[in-house]
């Protein structure tokens, strides 16, 4: 692992690779475990994870929409997803048979329980207001990873802007691509995040002429969103009323909840954040990101646990989705 607390070698060329795992890499897509950890290779290139650097792995059940698959969870770089996606033409020889559920079963059982709160007490550590604070900034955070987010939804699919062009101050600019951005100030930022206060901010700021405010829908600019951000100190959340960093503290759970859509009339899928006195924190929509939303509360749980307890637990295992 780097210092930085992301993989040292992921999607690399052969000859970088380190020695056991250059002796144990085979050619085309693939799968391989050793007694260091898994080697995958892909397109010419492969990547390396010890057992200790892992932090969990999923599976999705087949359905409609994707085929059976793994994901082994690892700490790599944004924009790298915090996953590798595993089909079964790509599983060891000798795990071929039990597919990727058992493939998944034996990976859970040699994942080494080493917590990342190890790695964070060897440097400051980070308060939730600083964590967001750096997100907005889209300064570095050490080990932090992203969920991706997926294309845009229907147009029609109503709600408010899904991203967020050019913002300008008297005294100075900031670019806000994304849901996510450099943003100047706690105000601004819940003003980008609720419709409301965006609505009272930009007709004050035209009849006071002290700030200059301009917001353009980039339905092309989604990719560069950030929606769901997990460091080992803290987690920053995107929720439909605002941008929240959570200490790991305060959250007990990632699940698959239903957002309900009082201006549509109708409730939608999401990832919903549940606090550890129980209470629901808030709801990210499905749609917002890339992958299935089982997959994203599959991450979700085994990067929190890992955060906070370490071992990995088989309910990391997303459930078959309905339908």
């Amino acid at each position: 692992m780097t210092e930085e607390g992301w993989l040292q070698h992921d999607e690399v060329l052969e000859s970088e690779l380190p020695d056991w795992a250059r002796a144990a890499r085979a050619p085309g897509p693939a799968v391989r475990l050793t007694e260091q950890g898994v080697v995958i290779s892909a397109a010419g290139r492969a990547s390396v994870a010890t057992w200790q650097e892992l932090f969990g792995v999923a599976v999705l059940a087949p359905s409609a929409r994707w085929m059976p698959q793994a994901f082994v969870l690892a700490p790599r770089r944004p924009p790298h997803p915090p996953w590798f996606a595993i089909a079964p033409g790509m599983l060891p020889p000798d795990l071929r048979a039990s597919g990727v559920a058992g493939f998944a079963e034996h990976l859970r059982q040699r994942i080494s329980p080493w917590s990342y709160r190890s790695a964070r007490a060897e440097r400051p550590h980070l308060p939730p207001d600083e964590v967001l604070d750096r997100v907005l900034r889209r300064e570095p955070l050490p080990g932090a990873v992203e969920v991706p987010v997926g294309p845009p939804p229907d147009p029609t699919y109503g709600g408010w802007p899904r991203a967020v062009g050019v913002v300008s101050l008297a005294g100075g600019s900031a670019f806000v691509t994304g849901y996510f951005g450099l943003v100047a100030g706690g105000l601004l930022a819940a003003m980008l995040t609720q419709p409301w206060m965006l609505a009272l901010a930009v007709p004050a700021a035209a009849a006071g002429g002290a700030i200059g405010l301009g917001v353009g829908v980039q339905h092309n600019k989604r990719s560069e969103a950030r929606v769901l951000v997990m460091t080992p100190d803290a987690c920053v959340v995107g929720f439909y009323h605002g941008i929240r960093a959570l200490a790991w503290g305060a959250v007990g759970a990632f699940r698959v909840g239903t957002f309900w859509r009082h201006d549509l009339g109708r409730g939608s899928p999401a990832l919903e954040v549940v606090g550890a006195d129980g209470s629901v924190i808030g709801h990210v929509e499905a749609h917002w990101f890339a992958e299935p939303i089982e997959l994203v509360v599959a991450v979700g749980e085994a990067y929190r646990r890992r955060v906070a307890v370490g071992p990995i637990a088989r309910s990391e295992v997303a459930p078959p989705p309905e339908g």
